[in-house]
């Protein structure tokens, strides 16, 4: 399904991502509005190694990076790359329950990836899922 990527209330860019996953993950297609985080995503790339990189597409929203064994420009890199918050929307611009969602340049040339966590969306409700085409007698009703 296509989504929309936001930022502090701008599109930054698009992305699909599979559906009926706890998780999903694919490469976002950046808008003019990707310039706003590009400068912080891309210096993450530059300084930090593929662990901590990995490591930033997986953190959960509450919790910190582990930093141990990092040098001083790669902490402050993936600190503000985690600070970093997005949202999906949907084809009709409604929210899309998520946990949290990670936007990281993993420096290989294949471009931004955008994985998002559906699990345990913060909302309290499940993510939201796309309706499905009505077809005669699914409703659970008999003929």
């Amino acid at each position: 399904m296509r989504y929309s990527v936001w930022h502090q209330g701008a599109p930054i860019g698009y992305v699909d991502l599979p559906t009926n996953r706890l998780w999903s993950g694919g490469l976002l297609e950046p808008t003019d509005g990707f310039a706003n985080v590009s400068d912080v995503l891309r210096a993450l790339a530059t300084v930090a190694n593929h662990d901590a990189l990995a490591q930033l597409s997986r953190l959960p929203a509450d919790q910190a990076p582990h930093t141990a064994h990092m040098s001083p420009a790669a902490v402050e890199a993936l600190v503000r790359a985690a600070a970093l918050t997005f949202e999906l929307r949907d084809e009709f611009g409604r929210a899309v329950a998520t946990d949290v969602v990670r936007l990281v340049d993993l420096n290989d040339g294949t471009g931004v990836r955008v994985r998002a966590y559906f699990r345990e969306a913060t909302t309290g409700a499940p993510a939201w899922l796309p309706p499905t085409e009505w077809q005669p007698g699914t409703d659970g009703e008999s003929d």
